[in-house]
């Protein structure tokens, strides 16, 4: 039933609050033997419960109870008087199993689950997990690099920040916040290693601790666009080909899109674009993919008239020393009276990736006809802020 190597389930109880009680006795008979000189006991010196954590048993949790011995050594020169019954799964004086650690670690390492919350779910305390969790990240730490064709390097940041007292110079410093990250692209590693820092030198040391034979098979190298990581690569990968992640192109695209729009309306207007002005009734639209355009969408974009209007005098007067502020009555009739607009200009195409199409799932659109404004290589919603 519960599956602990080394001991035998004698009895399963179910109390009133509805937990599970299994009582075990010891079932390795190298249990018997002293620790200390090798030498098999052969009389018990006092019977002892113990019990030990174990994880839960589907929804069940189930608490361990332990009916082992403790032995009397027979040997005269041996300096262990007498000793307890411990298996691997449950060593000397331990309260918790070695599963519900590896349950534990499990929960850190393999789901990203945090460590409270994996304390909590196994049954534990804080330091407990983390230990556990690290026992088990050190065998895989400890593991040379398996070959990477597509390496990856980007920066991440660290919460608050953390001091510690220097001690050479008994001075409290404080530890960078930004971290790099090494991450295996094309294969099942993940992430390779992670330093303290975001310079060249950061990055370019952890390339040398990982050899020159590692690095030769590194064929391609994908970075955010930083000119720091790309003057470590051409130092430390000469022969590397340097890429650029596609997210931050379009990242980048889309933020000039932002930029140009907002300054056609200033330039337009004189001011902030405002929610009934038509260019910012449009503003997600053009940050949209193509094939997700319907063609009224796509006409409105055209049909936007984005020309700005003729500069006037700063004191509101032409040339001739006449006014050219209209009157209020006159502003309102042209609000409410507007003017047909007059044909749009060919559309521009703002950015083009090399990627092909891909249609929509729901829609035929776009068809042959369309133009596109821009086409982004990714599916993220449009951003809000721009």
């Amino acid at each position: 039933m519960l599956g602990v190597a080394g001991v035998w389930v004698v009895e399963v109880d179910r109390e009133a609050d509805g937990r599970v009680t299994g009582w075990v006795v010891t079932s390795d008979l190298d249990a018997a033997v002293c620790p200390a000189c090798g030498t098999r006991a052969g009389r018990v010196h006092q019977r002892v419960l113990t019990g030990p954590r174990d994880r839960p048993q589907g929804r069940d949790a189930v608490d361990l109870v332990w009916l082992k011995h403790r032995w009397k050594c027979e040997n005269p020169g041996c300096a262990r008087v007498t000793f307890t019954e411990a298996t691997e799964q449950v060593p000397a004086r331990a309260r918790v199993t070695g599963r519900l650690r590896e349950h534990a670690a499990e929960l850190v390492g393999q789901l990203g689950v945090p460590v409270s919350v994996a304390a909590g779910a196994a049954g534990l305390s804080w330091p407990t997990a983390h230990q556990a969790f690290t026992n088990h990240a050190d065998p895989v730490l400890g593991a040379p690099l398996a070959p990477v064709r597509v390496l990856g390097i980007d920066e991440t940041r660290r919460g608050r920040p953390r001091f510690s007292r220097d001690p050479d110079t008994d001075t409290w410093v404080v530890a960078d916040r930004w971290h790099t990250g090494f991450v295996d692209i094309s294969g099942a590693q993940g992430l390779l290693g992670q330093i303290e820092g975001r310079t060249s030198d950061d990055a370019a040391y952890w390339l040398h601790q990982a050899g020159p034979a590692w690095l030769g098979q590194v064929q391609t190298v994908v970075i955010d666009m930083c000119p720091v990581y790309a003057a470590a690569v051409r130092r430390m990968l000469p022969h590397a080909t340097l890429a650029v992640d596609p997210f931050h192109i379009v990242q980048l695209a889309t933020k000039m899109v932002g930029d140009v729009r907002r300054r056609a309306i200033r330039e337009k207007y004189g001011r902030r674009g405002r929610s009934g002005d038509p260019e910012y009734g449009v503003k997600n639209l053009l940050v949209r993919n193509l094939e997700h355009l319907h063609p009224d969408q796509f006409a409105k974009i055209i049909n936007t008239r984005w020309r700005p209007r003729r500069p006037a005098d700063p004191a509101g007067l032409d040339r001739q020393g006449e006014t050219t502020r209209p009157d209020p009555a006159t502003r309102h009739h042209q609000r409410h009276h507007p003017q047909p607009r007059p044909d749009p200009p060919p559309p521009v195409r703002v950015l083009h990736l090399v990627r092909r199409l891909r249609p929509h799932p729901r829609a035929p659109y776009p068809g042959p006809d369309h133009r596109p404004l821009a086409r982004p290589d990714h599916r993220r919603p449009p951003h809000r802020g721009l």
